[in-house]
C-alpha cells in the first residue's frame, strides 16, 4: 500500500471561506520511504481576507499573499488534482487531516468544479496521524513521548509532539516541514504501536468499519475533548435518519432498562446531557474503536461482568422499539441547522451527477472564451454559480463589462462587509483582531502583525473610496 502524507497552509480556519495558499506532498511506500514529492502555492483570492491570526501562524507577508507571479487558486487546485489522481490508489494522511486540511482540500475541488471526495474515491481511502497517536497515547501508552499541559492535559499539537519523540521542527507551520514531522511520528507509531497501526490501516475502509461495527456485539470506542480521552464499551443501535454514515452506539455503562422507562420527553430531555448513553459513530471518519480486551483501564463498563454486558446487549438487540426510541429521541435532542444561503456551504447538499461530472470535464478543457457557454448544460445549480466565479477570476476578459462590474461589486461588498452578519471574515473585523492582537503581541511579532494591518487598512480604504 502507498502512502501520501500532505498538509496545506491556508488562510484562516473557516473552511468554507479561506482557502489553500500552500499545499505539500509526499508519497511514501509500505513501509514510509518516500518515493515522490510535490509542492504548490497559490497567489491569495481577491475576496478571501486573510487572518492575522493565521498570518502569525504562518509567517507570510502581504505581498507573498498578493504576489502575482503565483499561480492563481483554480491553477494550483487543477495541479493538485493532477498530481493526486496519478498518485493513488493510496491511504491519504496527515496530522490533523480529518478535521482540518481534509475540509479545505474538498472546499477547493469544489469551488474549482472538481470531485471533492478524491481522498476516498478510486480505491483511495484516508486516515490521520493525530488519531493514531492519540489512540496510541491511550491503548498502548509508552509508545509516544507526551508533554502535558499546566492543567495536566497531554499535549497533541504536531510541533509539541514531533519535538518531544526526537524531531527536530525549526520550520513548523511550513506545509513541506509539517510532512517531515508528521512522518517521523508515522514511523515510530508503526514500529512502536504496531497493533493500534495496524487497527487503523484496517479501518480506513468505511466498508470494514461497518462491517465490524454490525458483526461485533460490544466493542470499544474512543473520543478525545479538549485534550482529555474518553473511552466506552457499547453496541451498535441504529443509523442516523439524514446520515447513512453516521451510526449510534449504546453505552453499556449504562442499564438499559433505565431509559426504556422514560416517557419520550423525558428521553429526549436525558439524551441531551452529559454523559449521554447514545455516542454518534462516523464509519467514514476512522473512528478510534478496538476490541474489548483493548479497553483501556478507565473504561466504565469494564466494571460491570460479563453476564451483565450480555444481558444489556440483548435487552437492545431483543427490543426494536426501545432501538427506535433511543435513536429517535437522540436525534430530536440534536440541533437543526437550516439550509445555507451561501454556495460555499452546500458542498455537502448532494453529490454531483454522471452528466454534470461530464460536463465538467468539457468546462476545464475548453478555452476560457467557450466555458460560459458550458457552463448552461450543467444541472447542478451551485456549480453553475461556482463556475461563473471561475470564469471571472480567471479570464475576466470574456465577460461583458456589465458582467465584470457585477462581480467586482459583489466581491467589494462581501471584504467590506456591507451586508449585514456575514459569516466570513471581512476586512473590518480582521483589521480589529489584528489591533486587539498587537495590544498582546511580543516584539518579535509586531512588526509582522503591523505589516498585515497596514494592508489590510489600505486595501480597505482603496474599496471604500469605489462608487457602488
Amino acid at each position: 500500500m502507498a502512502f501520501v502524507f500532505y498538509d496545506t497552509e491556508t488562510t484562516g480556519t473557516n473552511w468554507p471561506y479561506d482557502q489553500i495558499l500552500q499545499f505539500a506532498a509526499v508519497r511514501t511506500d509500505a513501509d514510509l520511504q518516500p518515493l515522490q514529492e510535490a509542492q504548490f502555492q497559490s497567489r491569495m483570492l481577491p475576496h478571501v481576507v486573510p487572518s492575522p491570526e493565521a498570518m502569525k501562524v504562518n509567517g507570510l507577508t502581504p505581498a507573498q499573499l498578493v504576489n502575482p507571479a503565483l499561480p492563481s487558486h483554480y491553477e494550483m487546485v487543477r495541479a493538485i488534482q493532477a498530481t493526486m489522481r496519478t498518485w493513488g490508489p493510496s491511504m491519504f494522511m496527515g496530522f490533523n487531516n480529518i478535521g482540518f486540511d481534509e475540509n479545505f482540500l474538498r472546499a477547493a475541488f469544489y469551488k474549482t468544479l472538481h470531485r471533492p471526495y478524491l481522498t476516498v474515491m478510486d480505491g483511495n481511502s484516508r486516515s490521520d496521524i493525530l488519531k493514531v497517536a492519540r489512540a496510541a497515547h491511550l491503548i498502548s501508552p509508552g509508545a509516544l513521548r507526551v508533554t502535558y499541559s499546566d492543567y495536566d492535559t497531554p499535549l497533541f499539537n504536531l510541533g509539541e509532539l514531533a519535538r518531544a519523540n526526537g524531531f527536530n521542527h525549526p520550520n513548523a507551520h511550513d506545509a513541506r516541514a509539517d510532512i517531515d514531522a508528521t512522518l517521523h511520528l508515522a514511523r515510530i507509531l508503526m514500529n512502536e504501536a504496531p497493533d493500534v497501526w495496524n487497527n487503523f490501516m484496517r479501518f480506513a475502509q468505511k466498508s470494514t468499519v461497518l462491517q465490524y461495527v454490525l458483526d461485533e456485539p460490544i466493542f470499544g470506542m474512543a473520543e478525545f475533548y479538549k485534550g482529555r480521552a474518553y473511552s466506552w464499551l457499547v453496541t451498535r443501535i441504529g443509523v442516523s435518519t439524514t446520515d447513512k454514515n453516521v451510526h449510534y452506539a449504546y453505552d453499556l455503562q449504562f442499564d438499559p432498562d433505565y431509559l426504556a422507562a422514560l416517557d419520550d420527553d423525558e428521553l429526549t430531555d436525558r439524551l441531551a446531557n452529559m454523559p449521554r448513553p447514545i455516542k454518534k459513530l462516523k464509519v467514514n471518519g476512522c473512528p478510534v474503536i478496538f476490541g474489548v480486551e483493548d479497553a483501556p483501564s478507565g473504561t466504565e463498563a469494564r466494571f460491570l461482568d460479563d453476564a451483565e454486558l450480555e444481558r444489556r446487549v440483548r435487552r437492545l438487540r431483543d427490543d426494536p422499539v426501545l432501538t427506535g426510541r433511543l435513536v429517535a429521541a437522540r436525534e430530536a435532542s440534536l440541533p437543526v441547522y437550516p439550509p445555507s444561503a451561501h454556495v460555499e456551504q452546500q458542498i455537502f447538499d448532494t453529490f454531483t451527477g454522471d452528466n454534470d461530472l461530464a460536463v465538467l470535464e468539457q468546462f476545464h478543457a475548453a478555452p476560457w472564451g467557450q466555458r460560459q457557454a458550458i457552463l448552461s448544460s450543467i444541472r447542478d445549480g451551485r456549480l453553475r454559480v461556482l463556475g461563473e466565479e471561475l470564469v471571472y477570476l480567471e479570464s475576466p476578459g470574456v465577460l461583458t463589462n456589465d458582467q465584470r462590474a457585477h462581480h467586482a461589486e459583489k466581491h467589494r461588498r462581501r471584504v467590506l462587509g456591507l451586508d449585514g452578519m456575514e459569516p466570513w471574515l471581512t476586512i473590518p473585523a480582521a483589521v480589529e483582531l489584528a489591533e486587539s492582537m498587537l495590544a498582546l503581541a511580543s516584539t518579535a511579532d509586531q512588526a509582522h502583525l503591523q505589516m498585515h494591518r497596514a494592508h489590510l487598512v489600505t486595501w480597505h480604504d482603496r474599496l471604500a473610496s469605489v462608487p457602488a
